[in-house]
């Protein structure tokens, strides 16, 4: 008997011989007992559920009170967690079909079941009804994610459609839902390369996306807004799977533009840092950690007598004369890490060279380079072309 369980059932009939009917049949029943509480109008009923805890209902929609769906609505209303079976007529089944799709769990045609079926059909409305609630409450919790997420979000078919937007992508692009609801993002927001050069549709990453079943990502990508200027974000997009196949993707876009900004902000400073060096009218150069020309100002390219293109990521032996670029490599790998290093250097013709060298650090305190200053440069032009 560890099977043996209570239903409490609410009746809804304004018919006696209907629910004398209806208790006969569930009264045969051996594993389960149904305690019943019979109404006949739906104003007794919403006071039944108001004082009583209830498993399930049985409802007939036509009541002394209320008639038809609305009697379903107004109840469900009461309460909406509640699993409702309804009643219909022979002639009336149009009228069950209806009630499922305005939410009642079943129906069932009077005089056309036994206890077994009116059994089963109360299961199954309890079942349903908690599956729904339960997949309803995991809806709800995802979508409240999706809204609240910091990157815009649209859920996307099998054919690439928006079926989903949260308020996030409608903030960063101006298109509202109703804008976007079953268009490509693609058509929408005609992606462009930083260099602004279209991104055809077949190279997008929802199409590769829903081509691959692969999770694809990119960045520095600018979208159209709905007031015409370009927005850049970077953009990932993962398939949705079914059974092994594609059955849709979500986009996420990611807003770029502090990004973008601090990067306007650094390439400013680093032009007016640039500026401030060119003007020195002493040679500056960079090495990384492999002794690799990285940068210079102009007073270094008057010395070498080439142009910037044709110095940099020249080793620096192949730069300058071997008697400055072995103190530099000695320098690099064996000198002092944290101290400035200066060198004399004399040349073929007696003059006397001043070297400073002082190393570059990374965030992890490694050394990643080396930056040198030649004081007093006083290397005859035609060494400085022979190396060449």
């Amino acid at each position: 008997m560890s099977n043996f369980r209570h239903v409490s059932l609410l009746l809804v009939e304004d018919n006696p011989g209907d629910a004398h009917l209806i208790r006969y049949n569930l009264g045969s029943e051996m594993l389960i007992s149904f305690n019943i509480v019979h109404v006949v109008s739906l104003a007794l009923a919403i006071n039944a559920l108001q004082h009583g805890k209830f498993d399930a209902v049985l409802l007939e929609l036509d009541l002394p009170d209320s008639s038809g769906l609305d009697t379903l609505r107004i109840l469900a209303e009461e309460s909406p967690d509640l699993p409702v079976i309804v009643l219909v007529h022979r002639d009336d089944i149009d009228l069950g079909i209806k009630a499922m799709h305005a939410g009642a769990q079943d129906f069932q045609v009077k005089g056309h079941f036994d206890g077994i079926q009116l059994r089963r059909s109360i299961l199954y409305a309890e079942h349903h009804k908690k599956a729904y609630l339960q997949l309803d409450s995991l809806h709800r919790q995802n979508e409240l994610i999706l809204r609240s997420v910091g990157d815009g979000i649209a859920g996307l078919d099998s054919l690439g459609r928006m079926s989903f937007i949260n308020p996030r992508l409608e903030i960063m692009t101006g298109w509202s839902a109703s804008d976007l609801m079953l268009q490509s993002p693609d058509d929408v927001f005609h992606p462009l390369k930083m260099d602004e050069t279209h991104i055809h549709h077949r190279d997008s990453p929802i199409a590769t996306t829903l081509m691959s079943g692969q999770v694809h990502e990119v960045c520095d990508v600018m979208i159209r807004c709905k007031d015409g200027h370009l927005l850049p974000v970077d953009i990932v997009v993962t398939p949705v799977l079914e059974n092994g196949f594609v059955n849709g993707a979500i986009a996420a876009f990611h807003d770029a533009r502090d990004r973008h900004h601090a990067l306007e902000m650094l390439t400013s400073q680093l032009g007016f840092q640039q500026q401030v060096i060119d003007a020195l009218p002493f040679p500056i150069f960079y090495l990384d950690s492999m002794d690799i020309l990285i940068g210079c100002n102009r007073a270094f390219l008057k010395l070498t007598s080439r142009k910037h293109h044709h110095l940099l990521g020249l080793h620096i032996q192949d730069v300058l004369p071997h008697s400055i670029s072995e103190v530099i490599t000695v320098a690099q790998h064996v000198g002092p890490p944290k101290q400035q290093i200066v060198a004399t250097i004399d040349d073929d013709y007696g003059r006397t060279n001043f070297l400073k060298l002082a190393h570059i650090f990374g965030q992890d305190a490694t050394i990643i380079g080396m930056v040198g200053v030649l004081d007093q440069p006083h290397i005859p032009t035609e060494q400085m072309m022979a190396v060449a």
